[in-house]
């Protein structure tokens, strides 16, 4: 019975180990993505400023539904090729 308990508590341990690492992974990958779009986001406000001001202002590039509307709407205005 006791070598049942220890190898269960090893799998428990294990399972926490596994958590720990994968939680790890899925923050970091976030960090980089987050890190990457504040670096689009600077860069689109440095080239096109005025066009972001029309558009309300750096925060409308954190927001994920009004980028959707802006994007929508740049894409119906391009010329067709």
């Amino acid at each position: 019975m006791a070598g049942l308990f220890a190898f269960l508590a090893v799998l428990v341990f294990a399972g926490l180990i596994v958590g720990l690492i994968l939680t790890n992974i899925a923050k970091q990958s976030r960090t980089a993505r987050e890190r990457a779009a504040e670096d689009k986001a600077r860069q689109i406000v440095h080239d096109f400023p005025d066009e972001v001001r029309a558009w309300g202002g750096r925060d409308v590039l954190r927001d994920p539904k009004k980028l959707q509307e802006i994007i929508a709407k740049l894409e119906a205005d391009a010329p067709a090729r």
